[in-house]
């Protein structure tokens, strides 16, 4: 049996990260919490299930409009480090939306690190073409999105070894619930988006290493 004493802790981490206006208190309080359920092998439905009943949350993570081809495959990766599943919902006027499915908790500080990435991604892509452009004659959209699928190989990478190095395997088992809600939605597979790439290794390689050197504010990236 689970010692409750343990569970409190590990359940008062959480609120901690939660509540935190100090991303590194929030970011710490979250990995003890992290490591004393790895070292202890305690699941998250056991913490929540003594503690408070849980809670089914889908919440958009983005706005409405055309998503590019990286938003899907990045907010893939955040939603798996997370354990939340992930849909895309169609809107009015051809726009379309991505959805994070999961425990409340789960999905509020998954959609705070998706968010603190676009912003990552973005502001490294600016930086890398204004760069490219300066010294190289010919650009094209292809050595954008080089660039662009490096990072978030990058950031995928970064999350496999922190899982690895830490064997975070157990924690980041999605509960049942989650699925469930899944199946009610009755959804369709998408088709995969058309990309147009340079395939420059060189630029592909920068991309990747930005991906991995990414700093969350908040949630399991050290």
């Amino acid at each position: 049996m689970v010692d409750e004493k343990l569970l409190a802790k590990i359940h008062n981490l959480f609120k901690l990260a939660e509540g935190n206006t100090n991303p590194n208190e929030a970011q710490n309080a979250m990995l003890k919490a992290q490591q004393l359920m790895a070292k202890n092998g305690i699941e998250q439905s056991e913490v929540n299930q003594i503690i408070r009943p849980k809670e089914v949350l889908s919440e958009n993570i983005t706005d409405s409009n055309r998503l590019s081809w990286w938003e899907k495959q990045l907010s893939l990766i955040i939603a798996r480090n997370f354990r939340c599943e992930i849909y895309i919902k169609k809107t009015v006027h051809s726009g379309s939306t991505i959805v994070f499915i999961g425990l409340k908790d789960d999905v509020q500080l998954a959609k705070m690190v998706y968010n603190f990435s676009v912003i990552a991604i973005q502001n490294d892509t600016v930086n890398f073409v204004k760069k490219y452009k300066k010294y190289h004659v010919v650009y094209n959209v292809g050595i954008k999105n080089d660039f662009l699928k490096g990072w978030v190989h990058g950031l995928d990478e970064k999350y496999k070894e922190q899982v690895s190095k830490n064997n975070w395997g157990l924690v980041l088992v999605k509960d049942p619930l989650i699925q469930k809600e899944m199946n009610k939605l009755h959804l369709c597979k998408g088709q995969s988006s058309k990309v147009s790439m340079g395939h420059d290794s060189n630029v592909y390689g920068r991309g990747f290493e930005q991906g991995k050197n990414f700093n969350s504010p908040i949630g399991a990236l050290n």
